[in-house]
């Protein structure tokens, strides 16, 4: 009969393992006690919903791929980022620029978890779980550790099963033994199946509230995402261009606007918005070319009344590039590094140690 004290140490762990469990559970779907009255339906911004969607590692993410489509940082397939301009315009902008280091090029991998570690992450969480938003960190590693508990029991009733089977006597039958250590075996099992259902999205960083409010954020379909093509209209409830600027809808204005092109990415239609047609960048008359009559500066070519404006400006919101620009950020904002169209930022993302397949 020494098998039963096996059996006893199995039914005593499962149960104190599986009830631990259910009320981490409990606790982490609970919130704060008194979320401010405003914080629960103001719109997200691009960083806010990555943090809810993938954590401090998605929000470093988003600000490396926002910096490189403004062509401020250069990230490599191989796993490398180099900075083009050392200004950032944020605080997460900063905290990536700082943890690049004075030398202008790192791996990302450490890049990428200096800033998931940095004070500007931290305090984008702490309003996101003071609003309702975000599951606390301590009730998030209270899942975490009461689901390894529950899988360290069922492995040791297996364990105890075992042993008491070999200590059964052959005459005696092993079948009533199984059938005793099936009943633990089956409720460890049954309550970790649970847990993968109900229990995991807790673990991913949203409350929730918070996984409501990522359900009202319309994310641009798979087809948006695809070079020369032009995304649909984005939902009033969706981020902004800019991952820590102003959200909202499309009457969001760009930094770039707002300070009259003085802070544009190298090569947008901003960095030299105060030009004269016919002038240099310092203001000084443009020459001519004789020999080439029909050029911009030709006596036969286009004067500034009858030249075209550019169909794509960069700088306005509402065009094609830009809209594409803002569907492929929400996209990575929300479904991580996978939903980036372009292979060679996957490749990146990952630390340039795995191969792309097309």
């Amino acid at each position: 009969m020494l098998w039963v004290l096996f059996l006893v140490i199995a039914w005593g762990v499962a149960f104190f393992t599986c009830a631990r469990l259910c009320q981490a559970a409990v606790a982490a779907a609970q919130g704060p006690d008194a979320p401010p009255p405003g914080g629960l339906r103001r719109t997200l911004t691009l960083y806010e919903t990555a943090f809810l969607s993938g954590g401090p590692y998605r929000v470093s993410e988003l600000a490396l791929v926002s910096m490189h489509r403004e062509r401020r940082l250069l990230l490599a397939h191989t796993g490398w980022v180099t900075v083009v301009d050392p200004v950032g315009r944020d605080e997460m902008e900063r905290s990536l620029l700082q943890a690049i280091g004075s030398a202008g090029q790192a791996p990302i991998p450490p890049v990428r978890s200096a800033v998931a570690a940095a004070d500007a992450v931290r305090a984008l969480a702490d309003r996101l779980v003071a609003a309702g938003l975000a599951v606390p960190d301590a009730a998030r590693l209270g899942v975490a550790t009461a689901i390894s508990q529950v899988r360290g029991a069922c492995a040791l009733v297996l364990v105890s099963a075992v042993a008491a089977l070999v200590m059964v006597p052959p005459e005696t039958g092993s079948g009533p033994v199984a059938a005793w250590f099936a009943l633990p075996l089956v409720l460890t099992t049954g309550c970790l199946a649970i847990a993968r259902v109900e229990v995991h999205p807790y673990t991913r960083w949203a409350s929730p509230a918070g996984q409501q409010r990522l359900g009202e954020i319309s994310v641009p379909p798979r087809d948006d995402r695809l070079p020369g093509t032009e995304p649909g209209p984005r939902a009033a409830g969706a981020p902004g261009e800019r991952p820590g600027g102003q959200p909202g809808g499309s009457d969001a204005v760009a930094p770039t606007e707002r300070d009259g092109g003085n802070d544009a990415a190298p090569g947008s239609a901003g960095s030299n918005a105060g030009a004269t047609p016919g002038t240099s960048d310092d203001g000084a008359p443009a020459p001519t070319n004789p020999s080439n009559p029909n050029g911009p500066n030709g006596p036969n070519g286009p004067n500034e009344h009858s030249k075209p404006s550019k169909p794509n400006d960069p700088a306005d919101p509402n065009a094609p590039d830009e809209r594409l620009a803002r569907a492929a950020l929400t996209i990575l904002a929300v479904h991580g590094a996978a939903g980036l169209s372009d292979p060679g930022l996957r490749a990146a993302l990952r630390g340039g140690r795995r191969r792309e397949r097309f």
